[in-house]
C-alpha cells in the first residue's frame, strides 16, 4: 500500500507542521562561555583575518595568523559589573558622556593593552579589555579593513 506525499501531509496536524526548533549559534553566547569578566573589564572575541583580500588575493595561513597576532579589534561579547560606572577620587564620574560600547559593538584599543584567551574546543581568540582603554567604536557591523 502505496501513499502520496500529499496524502500524508493532508492528514498530518497542523500543530506539527508549525513547531519551531531552535537553531543553536556557532559563536558561542554569553551562558556558553566558560569565563566572564569581572570589575571594570570587557570581554572581547577577536576579529578573524578574511581569506581573501577586497581585490581578491588569497591569503596564505601564515599572513592570516600575524594579521590577527597584531590585531586589536574585536566584538564586545560581554561586559564586567563595573564596567562605565562610579566615580574619580574627586567624585566626578568617569565616564560623564556615558559608556563608550555595548554589547555587540566592534571595538578598537591599542595593542598589548589586553589580555588573550582561548576558549573552546576551537580555541577561539577572545581578550580582556580594561573599559577606559577602547579607542574607537565601529558600531554592530564588523569592519573590512584588512
Amino acid at each position: 500500500m502505496t501513499t502520496s506525499k500529499a496524502a500524508m501531509v493532508a492528514k498530518a496536524p497542523m500543530a506539527a507542521t508549525l513547531t519551531a526548533v531552535p537553531i543553536r549559534a556557532t559563536k558561542p553566547s554569553l551562558p556558553d562561555l566558560p569565563i566572564r569578566p569581572c570589575g571594570y573589564q570587557i570581554l572581547v572575541r577577536m576579529q578573524k583575518a578574511h581569506a581573501k583580500t577586497r581585490g581578491g588575493i588569497l591569503l596564505p595561513d601564515d599572513s592570516r595568523d600575524g594579521m590577527e597576532m597584531k590585531s586589536a579589534r574585536g566584538q564586545v561579547v560581554a561586559m564586567g559589573a563595573d564596567a562605565y560606572t562610579g566615580n574619580h577620587a574627586d567624585g566626578s564620574p568617569r565616564f560623564p558622556n556615558g559608556p563608550y560600547c555595548k554589547a555587540g559593538d566592534w571595538v578598537e584599543w591599542n595593542r598589548y593593552q589586553e589580555r588573550r584567551i582561548h576558549i573552546g574546543p576551537e580555541r577561539e581568540e577572545y581578550a580582556f579589555v580594561h573599559d577606559d582603554r577602547i579607542l574607537g567604536n565601529w558600531g554592530e557591523t564588523e569592519p573590512v579593513s584588512w
